[in-house]
């Protein structure tokens, strides 16, 4: 993982290995990284996720077969009780892979940003 470092005089990034193998990421579960400042909430399928600002959640399955499942994000900014929705959508889930999930501060606008990486080998 390559991330923006301003105390990185040097390169301006820095690495983070990430560990994504079998023993340490089963099938069908997610590895989620939370990279704001917000604490993100979501249901996925059948399961329920918050993570912290600045945190690494493993998720278990959102369904137990293939297919798609519904999917709704939020966010809550520091010192503020209120939500804010990020996306209300469908994903497909493939239980004979593994992904990552990455939730990362847009540069353009409030709202963070959710990418997924499906690892299927």
């Amino acid at each position: 993982l390559a991330m923006s470092d301003s105390a990185n005089k040097l390169a301006g990034v820095s690495l983070q290995v990430v560990d994504a193998s079998g023993t340490k990421l089963q099938l069908g579960k997610t590895l989620w990284f939370n990279l704001t400042e917000n604490v993100i909430g979501g249901q996925l399928g059948s399961e329920k996720i918050v993570m912290k600002p600045m945190s690494r959640t493993v998720m278990a399955a959102p369904r137990a077969d293939p297919g798609d499942y519904p999917v709704s994000f939020a966010y809550r900014m520091e010192g503020k009780e209120h939500t804010y929705p990020i996306c209300e959508t469908r994903w497909n889930h493939d239980p004979a892979g593994r992904t990552l999930g990455f939730v990362v501060a847009s540069l353009s606008a409030r709202t963070p940003r959710i990418f997924l990486f499906p690892d299927k080998r």
